[in-house]
């Protein structure tokens, strides 16, 4: 081999371990990279504390639901989102996007959002519209390309049942939900809200009504205590946090229909319970899409 052969087998070695390492460091899952740590804080979310955080807007412009990103392609939300209960078949993927690195909802012109067409819209099988509960009330949303990952635009883990984090008692919430302004159908800027978990056994002797919303692949959620999702979560994600990331532990699902905003936030909240979904998450393939 020549002294000229060396030098370009020395170069190619040195560029593939910095695009290996470039690679690695913008694919690993729940990291925020705005360098913000006190994410917990205030009610007012700062932009890219969770750039995971997707919005799912209709072909008119307006917002329909919140979403997750977790992995290059695809998109994680409520069933109710794409089906709802009165809905005889899902939403077609034309007739919504995935807008990625999104905070203000009313920018359209918001540097580093981008929007994404939907190749197809995966609800659940076990979805049930005629029934009264809101068991698989899950969805995996395949985009017709891949998200490129930025410091708006990072995928989010996903808790798998075997985890430490599956027993993590407290998460955090991050939506346009409807908030203490009723002239307003949902926020523009996201709120964060952090909600204690409850087992079902407890959610029902404090809130019996909510049972009939549940099933054994759901768990509660909230502080009971005028603050909670509403218009505008549902599909969001409810995140825990361990060892630096933060982990899709649940999807906003069902609330109890009461007070003046529409929803009893003095109630717990019901949320799809993503670690019972692993296995049907993983396989939705990307294979024939491609």
């Amino acid at each position: 081999m020549s002294y000229s052969s060396y030098i370009l087998v020395f170069i190619f070695t040195i560029f593939m371990s910095i695009n290996h390492q470039s690679t690695a460091a913008t694919t690993t899952c729940g990291k925020s990279l705005s360098g913000h740590v006190n994410v917990f804080g205030g009610a007012i979310a700062e932009r890219g504390d969770h750039p995971w955080k997707v919005a799912l807007v209709k072909s008119d412009g307006n917002y329909l639901c919140g979403a997750t990103l977790f992995s290059t392609r695809k998109v994680i939300t409520s069933a109710n989102c794409m089906q709802d209960k009165e809905e005889s078949k899902p939403r077609l993927p034309s007739s919504f996007i995935a807008v990625l690195g999104i905070y203000d909802l009313n920018d359209k012109f918001e540097i580093g959002r981008t929007s994404n067409a939907i190749r197809s819209v995966h609800v659940h099988p076990e979805w049930n519209i005629k029934s009264d509960d809101y068991d698989a009330d899950i969805a995996v949303l395949v985009l017709a390309d891949s998200a490129v990952f930025t410091k708006y635009i990072q995928p989010a883990c996903i808790v798998h049942p075997d985890t430490n984090e599956a027993a993590i008692a407290k998460g955090v919430i991050i939506g346009y939900g409807k908030s203490e302004d009723t002239t307003k159908i949902h926020e523009n800027i996201p709120r964060l809200l952090e909600m204690p978990i409850h087992t079902n056994q407890d959610c029902f002797i404090k809130f019996p009504l909510l049972e009939e919303l549940s099933s054994k692949r759901t768990f509660c959620a909230g502080s009971a205590n005028g603050a909670g999702p509403c218009n505008g979560d549902s599909g969001g994600g409810l995140f825990v946090y361990a060892n630096g990331k933060f982990y899709l532990r649940g999807i906003v699902s069902s609330v109890l229909i009461g007070g003046q905003y529409g929803c009893d936030i003095d109630a717990y909240a019901v949320f799809t319970d993503v670690t019972k979904y692993v296995d049907w998450i993983n396989g939705v393939s990307l294979s024939r899409y491609n």
